[in-house]
């Protein structure tokens, strides 16, 4: 029976990945909708792609070790550690921008950024390590070389993406949170092309999901970064404008990775980084 399920697995992996990531995660955050409580199970819903990619790797006779090692490639070069972090601050700052073009009225307030920094690197180490970083081991370190063995880099970019932000689908319909003040469409966009950033950091870097957990972590902790009014209790309200800006802003960055790359692997170089 066990060599039967082997078999299955191994025949198309990713496709079992994505059933049992919704699974596991849609049943946890649906609980919390009916109940209106238990929150609590909201920081093992995230474990989502992590459980599957680390079950589905197991039971189909892959290394876990070689698959939970890919966070140890670390010795990727200064400047991918440089773009992995510096590229948050950057869409930020092209946001803002790109929001007072469109008409954006509220005001900046450069003195608010300083006083958030107190809480910057301790929600950054939490983002990356404890919650939102952790997601990486699933769609990157799992799914990505594996659809990349039949599609192309930006296919298969493409197909995390769409994947990836309907994963979040439960979460617009919590009141207070992020997810309930924006407009799915937008989600959708901006994490297709998102995760066209992360197939370039995973596939320059050897396949680092190191690289991808401190992109994660640092995309997730840039709200910080907003120089207007915050209320660190409370979600403030994301005004339209903004979330539009940086759609905008992202699929941008997207298409100068796309047109500044190989579409095959999506790397300046022949450089072909699939890994079992």
């Amino acid at each position: 029976m066990f060599s039967i399920l082997k078999k299955v697995l191994k025949s198309d992996q990713v496709l079992f990945f994505f059933v049992l990531t919704f699974t596991f995660t849609w049943l946890l955050v649906g609980i919390v909708l009916v109940t209106g409580s238990m929150e609590m199970l909201m920081n093992i819903a995230v474990l989502g792609p992590l459980v599957a990619a680390s079950v589905i790797t197991w039971l189909a006779g892959g290394s876990l070790r070689s698959w939970a090692g890919q966070i140890l490639i670390w010795h990727t070069g200064l400047r991918w550690y440089l773009a992995t972090l510096g590229l948050p601050v950057l869409l930020v700052a092209a946001q803002v921008g790109m929001y007072l073009l469109l008409g954006g009225e509220d005001p900046v307030e450069l003195a608010a950024i300083p006083t958030r920094f107190v809480y910057l690197m301790p929600l950054f180490i939490y983002n990356t390590f404890l919650h939102g970083g952790l997601e990486e081991l699933g769609w990157r370190g799992f799914a990505l070389p594996r659809l990349q063995k039949h599609f192309n880099a930006l296919m298969a970019s493409l197909v995390i993406g769409f994947f990836w932000a309907l994963w979040h689908l439960p979460l617009f319909f919590l009141p207070g949170t992020y997810y309930a003040q924006i407009s799915p469409f937008s989600y959708l966009l901006e994490l297709m092309a998102l995760s066209v950033v992360f197939t370039w950091i995973y596939n320059n870097t050897g396949g680092s999901v190191l690289l991808c957990m401190l992109l994660h972590g640092a995309y997730n902790t840039r709200l910080l970064l907003y120089p207007y009014p915050l209320d660190l209790e409370e979600m403030p309200e994301i005004p339209l404008r903004l979330e539009v800006a940086g759609v905008i802003v992202m699929l941008f960055v997207a298409l100068i990775i796309i047109l500044s790359n190989t579409s095959e692997w999506l790397t300046n170089k022949d450089q072909k980084t699939c890994f079992e």
